[in-house]
C-alpha cells in the first residue's frame, strides 16, 4: 500500500562547446547534423539482473551491478523522460549512461550550471491496481508533469516543450507508456519480495538488579523483519503496566532488534510472561515463561493423585469393616 519512489538527477550545463560521444565531438553541431546523433546500444551498460548468472568472458565494465528487475526498468526512466529538455545533457561520470541531445534556449535565469530532476511516484494499492505520477524539474522549477489519466505529457511552461513536433511528443508519450506498463508489471511480479517476513527469535535474561528484593526481567526479541512489533510483559492475559520498552534497533542484514524489561519484587517473578506479536508469525503469538511455567497437567495430576489416595483409603476401610462384619 506505500507508494515507492524513483528519483533521477543529472548535472548539466545548457550549453557545451564540445562532450566527447563515441569518441567523437558534438555540442554546437548544425541541427541536421546534431539530430542524427544517436544512443547507440554499447553506450549503454545496463544493470546485470540478479537471476541471470554473468556471461562467461565479459568484464566488469559491461556487467553494472546486481539489481533487481524493476531497478533495471527505472533505469530505462531516465532517457525517456530526459528527452523533454531539447539542451545538451550529460551525466555523471558514474552513471552507466552517455547521453547527448539538441540544445534548448532557456530564459536568462537558468543560464549556467544547473540541475534537471525527473521525479516518478507509483502508487501500489492492491495486486490489480496501480497509478503513476511524474515530473520534472528544472533546479526548484516544475516544467513538465505527466497525467496518467491520459497517459500524456503536461508542458508547464510555453518553452518546456522546445522545439519537438507533436509527432516527436506523441512518440515520446508512447514510450514512456510502454515503460510504466512494464514497471508496474515488474513491481507486481517481485510483490513478495517486498513483503518479506523474518520471524523473530525471543530469549529471557536477568539485567542489573535495580535494588533489595527486585528483578529486572528483560525479554529479548532478535532477526524479526518488518519493523512494526508489539512485545509485553504479562501475568496471564493482564499487561504488567511497568514494562519499558527500548527502542527499536536495526542488524546489519537489515532485521531489527527489541528489548523489553520489567522491574519486579522477586517474589511476583513466578506467573510472568514475555509476549511477542509480530506479523510473520501468523496471528499465533510467542510466549515465553519466567522460570518453568506451571502446566495445566502439574494441576490436574496435583488434583487426582489425592483424590485418588482418598477413594483408596475409603475403600479399604470399606473393605477391612465389611470383613469383620461377616465374621461377627
Amino acid at each position: 500500500g506505500s507508494p515507492g519512489t524513483c528519483c533521477f538527477c543529472c548535472w548539466r550545463c545548457p550549453r557545451f562547446s564540445a562532450q566527447e560521444v563515441a569518441g567523437k565531438k558534438v555540442g554546437d553541431w548544425p541541427r541536421q547534423h546534431r539530430d542524427r546523433v544517436q544512443i547507440k546500444p554499447q553506450r549503454i551498460r545496463l544493470p546485470q539482473h540478479p537471476y541471470h548468472p554473468p556471461e562467461v568472458g565479459r568484464g566488469p565494465e559491461a556487467l553494472g551491478t546486481n539489481v533487481s528487475g524493476f531497478l533495471l526498468l527505472s533505469t530505462l526512466w531516465v532517457p525517456f523522460f530526459w528527452i523533454f529538455p531539447r539542451f545538451i545533457l550529460s551525466l555523471l561520470p558514474a552513471s552507466p549512461f552517455l547521453l547527448t541531445f539538441p540544445t534548448l534556449p532557456l530564459p536568462t535565469a537558468f543560464q549556467g550550471p544547473t540541475s534537471y530532476h525527473a521525479i516518478q511516484i507509483s502508487s501500489f494499492i492492491n495486486s490489480s491496481w496501480a497509478q503513476t505520477q511524474g515530473s520534472g524539474w528544472l533546479g526548484d522549477v516544475q516544467i513538465h508533469g505527466w497525467d496518467s489519466a491520459a497517459n500524456r505529457a503536461v508542458f508547464l511552461k510555453p518553452w518546456s516543450k522546445g522545439n519537438f513536433s507533436d509527432e516527436e511528443v506523441t512518440e515520446l508519450e508512447e514510450l514512456i507508456q510502454v515503460y510504466l506498463n512494464g514497471f508496474v508489471l515488474e513491481v507486481q511480479d517481485h510483490a513478495s519480495e517486498f513483503q518479506m517476513e523474518l520471524k523473530p527469535e525471543a530469549w529471557l535474561s536477568a539485567g542489573p538488579s535495580p535494588g533489595p528484593g527486585h528483578l529486572l526481567l528483560v525479554c529479548h526479541v532478535s532477526g524479526f523483519y518488518p519493523k512494526p512489533v508489539w512485545v509485553m510483559w504479562m501475568r496471564g492475559e493482564q499487561e504488567q503496566p511497568g514494562t519499558q520498552r527500548g527502542d527499536v534497533l536495526p542488524h546489519a542484514d537489515g532485521t531489527w532488534y527489541l528489548r523489553v524489561t520489567l522491574d519486579v519484587a522477586a517474589w511476583e517473578a513466578a506467573g510472568l510472561s514475555c509476549r511477542v506479536r509480530h506479523s510473520s508469525l501468523g496471528g499465533q503469538d510467542m510466549v515465553l515463561y519466567w522460570g518453568n511455567p506451571i502446566s495445566i497437567g502439574l494441576i490436574l495430576l496435583a488434583i487426582i493423585v489425592p483424590f485418588l489416595i482418598l477413594l483408596i483409603g475409603l475403600l479399604l476401610w470399606f473393605l477391612k469393616r465389611w470383613s469383620y462384619q461377616s465374621i461377627s
